[in-house]
């Protein structure tokens, strides 16, 4: 959980957001989810779809940037704890990969459930530099993504059958990049392809990738 003396730069579970703060961040992602572009959105369009005041706003964050990065970063935390804890239930490294995978097919909607980690993966250069730079100061969020990928990654070490002599930085680099493959082909939305056959592809790539 990260927080300042603005209650506005926090994110986590909802119950430890202030009310106002929890609307304008699902305001955010309920834009992001119709489709609307970060590069013209106004903070005024947020506070609209919130239904609370535009100063409201002014007085959890600092800028339009702040608050679309801040509930990214948001449901980033909150797409984290989800798939921990279905992946958690799982004993092998190919059932947790499966798992993580399953989670994103199950939430994920074209334009919907997963768009901010689309925009981390797949549209980073999309997104105004303002915004980047916010995101990158939110490392709590990133880094958390990484800590659980080492995680998965030790799990399949341990069963021997990912290499334990790779250096961490690519273990986890690899098998997030698979991970962002499959919400890329979700987001493509080819019907023509089986989403089993996909997961199985790719868990078998990433054990080929790391063994």
């Amino acid at each position: 959980m990260k927080q300042d003396k603005k209650s506005g730069k926090m994110w986590g579970c909802s119950e430890e957001l202030p009310p106002k703060v929890k609307q304008i961040y699902e305001a955010v992602l309920s834009l992001l989810e119709e489709g609307a572009d970060v590069n013209v959105l106004k903070v005024s369009d947020i506070t609209v779809r919130a239904g609370i005041g535009k100063g409201t706003a002014y007085e959890y964050f600092d800028n339009k940037e702040e608050i679309i990065a801040q509930a990214i970063l948001y449901h980033m935390e909150a797409t984290i704890s989800g798939i921990r804890k279905t992946s958690d239930e799982k004993s092998t490294f190919t059932e947790k990969l499966m798992c993580v995978l399953d989670w994103m097919e199950e939430n994920y909607k074209a334009h919907q459930g997963c768009v901010p980690l689309v925009y981390v993966f797949r549209r980073w250069g999309e997104l105004p530099s303002g915004i980047r730079e916010e995101l990158a100061a939110g490392k709590d969020g990133i880094c958390r993504i990484r800590e659980d990928a080492l995680r998965l990654a030790q799990c399949g070490m341990e069963e021997g059958v990912l290499r334990k002599d790779l250096p961490e930085s690519l273990v986890t680099s690899v098998l997030l990049a698979n991970i962002a493959a499959y919400v890329i082909f979700l987001g493509s939305d080819d019907r023509n392809v089986d989403k089993q056959f996909v997961k199985e592809f790719l868990c078998g790539k990433t054990v080929k990738d790391l063994s």
